[in-house]
């Protein structure tokens, strides 16, 4: 045990938690691009060496906080949410509406809405912009991965999406990415519980019409 109380490890663990923190706020604030490596380590007063014997580039850095915010807001219950083949799709993305809400409310490592909100238009923002070859790689395996059970999970229940399953998935994500917005700019205008009801509205969106219905 060191002196604090605690072992190498969980001193180690503590540390990377704060630069976790430390990262995430630069981000949201100044923008991804605009935080280097010795930036995050001045936020908490440490050399970059600090950083670097957690993570060995800024690019690892950037991915390693974006898995963890994944983990943070339990990426895995709002996925065992939208693959409840039991519900229909507009029962599940009103339940992940709800979750996201209450998401919202709660905030992610420490971040407000308005501030997570930011975070997350930086990575789509970086995305886009640097196309780095492992992130993009990363989230298309991703969509392509949950879209085919999203699909098949569709063509089981008889009610097929208007778009293929790895289009559901960016799709979705930006439409609800889209109230996350709206919601941080004017929350008196568009309050967190429109979440669940816009989730019922993107799953008309998302679902194919039935044959011989009219618009």
């Amino acid at each position: 045990m060191t002196s604090s109380g605690l072992t190498r490890e969980a001193r180690k663990a503590e540390t990377k938690e704060a630069l976790f923190r430390a990262a995430a706020k630069l981000f949201s604030r100044d923008g991804i691009e605009a935080t280097s490596v010795e930036r995050v380590a001045a936020e908490l007063g440490l050399t970059k060496g600090a950083v670097y014997a957690h993570f060995s580039s800024k690019q690892e850095l950037v991915l390693a906080l974006a898995h963890r915010i994944e983990n943070d807001m339990d990426q895995s219950r709002l996925l065992e949410m939208l693959f409840d083949g039991s519900l229909s799709l507009e029962e599940r993305l009103a339940k992940v509406g709800r979750e996201s809400a209450r998401l919202t409310e709660e905030g992610i490592l420490g971040l407000d809405d308005k501030e997570a909100t930011l975070l997350d238009l930086e990575y789509f923002i970086y995305g886009l912009r640097n196309r780095d070859p492992e992130f993009g790689a990363t989230q298309r395996r991703t969509y392509e991965e949950l879209g085919a059970r999203i699909e098949a999970i569709q063509n089981e229940r008889g009610e097929p999406l208007a778009f293929a399953g790895s289009t559901f998935f960016p799709l979705g994500t930006n439409l609800f990415r889209g109230i996350q917005i709206a919601h941080a700019q004017v929350p008196d205008l568009v309050p967190a519980t429109l979440y669940e009801e816009l989730g019922r509205a993107i799953a008309k969106i998302l679902l194919a019409k039935p044959k011989g219905k009219r618009t």
